[in-house]
C-alpha cells in the first residue's frame, strides 16, 4: 500500500482532470479520453517542469481530443510548466498551439508562433523537397523518419 500523503495527492490529481469519481474503476474498463487523463494525472504526481505528450489525442473523437489538449493547456497556465506535444492532426496544432515546431527526416523546419499560422502553412512541412536546395538545421533530433511530427509546445514563458 502507498503512504497516505501519496494517495491523497493521487486522488487530488485525479480529481483535477475530472476523474475522482471513477478512482477505484480498473484502467481497463476506462474510455480513452478517460485514459489520456489518467496519465496526465500520473505525469502530475512527478511534479514536472517540463510535460511530454506523445500523440494524446491520436485514437480519441473529436470531443476528447479537445478535453485533453485543453486539460494540458490549463495544466501548464496552472503550473506555470512547459507541455510539449506531438501532433499529426495539423488543425489542433494549429488551432491549440502558441508555438509550433515542425520536423521532417529529424531535422526542424519550422518553428515560429502559432499566431497567424495557418493549415496551409503548416502543411508545408509535409510536402517532398529538395534536400540539396533546403536549408538544414545543425539540430538533429533522435532517429531518422520520414514523416513529420507537430510538436505543441504550450509554455507560460511565451504568453
Amino acid at each position: 500500500s502507498y503512504p497516505k500523503q501519496l494517495r491523497r495527492e493521487a486522488f487530488e490529481h485525479l480529481d483535477r482532470v475530472g476523474l475522482a469519481n471513477q478512482a477505484y474503476q480498473r484502467a481497463d474498463t476506462l474510455s480513452g479520453g478517460q485514459m489520456q487523463r489518467v496519465a496526465i494525472a500520473r505525469s502530475l504526481m512527478q511534479h514536472p517542469k517540463i510535460m511530454l505528450a506523445d500523440e494524446p489525442v491520436a485514437s480519441l473523437d473529436p470531443e476528447s481530443s479537445a478535453q485533453v489538449l485543453e486539460l494540458l493547456l490549463r495544466v501548464a497556465t496552472e503550473e506555470n510548466m512547459t507541455v510539449i506535444v506531438t501532433l499529426h492532426q495539423v488543425e489542433l496544432a494549429v488551432g491549440w498551439a502558441n508555438r509550433i515546431v515542425g520536423l521532417r527526416d529529424g531535422r526542424i523546419v519550422l518553428d515560429r508562433s502559432a499566431v497567424g499560422l495557418t493549415q496551409h502553412d503548416v502543411m508545408d512541412v509535409y510536402r517532398r523537397v529538395d534536400h540539396e536546395s533546403a536549408p538544414q538545421s545543425n539540430f538533429v533530433v533522435g532517429e531518422q523518419t520520414s514523416q513529420p511530427a507537430m510538436p505543441l509546445v504550450q509554455s507560460p514563458q511565451q504568453k
